[in-house]
């Protein structure tokens, strides 16, 4: 379900399903984690859940970000050649680079 995108009013491409986590109560009192989908062009999607999925989505790249600063500290710490790779998480530039015009109109 990630691969499905859509057109937006303002003509972004957007991703069309997002997952969440819940922790849900069975009738017999276990407590299970169930994975569940929104769909951004769904009109009764609620807020709450969006929220869920949205945040869900960031969590996992801040947990892709921890995991990659600690491959990159254990690479530095313990590599034969002496040097570093240094690695910026402040992803601002990335954003904002990432929405500057690809085609020129005109040129």
């Amino acid at each position: 379900m990630r691969v499905e995108y859509f057109t937006d009013p303002q003509g972004r491409e957007v991703r069309k399903k997002h997952p969440y986590r819940e922790i849900v109560e069975l009738p017999n009192g276990k407590h299970v984690q169930q994975f569940l989908w929104i769909d951004m062009e769904d009109p009764d999607l609620k807020h709450e859940e969006a929220e869920m999925a949205l945040q869900y989505g960031r969590k996992l790249i801040a947990g892709d970000c921890k995991q990659l600063k600690t491959s990159v500290e254990s690479y530095n710490d313990n590599n034969k050649h002496g040097k570093y790779i240094e690695i910026s998480f402040n992803f601002a530039e990335d954003m904002e680079e990432s929405e500057q015009p690809t085609v020129y109109p005109g040129l």
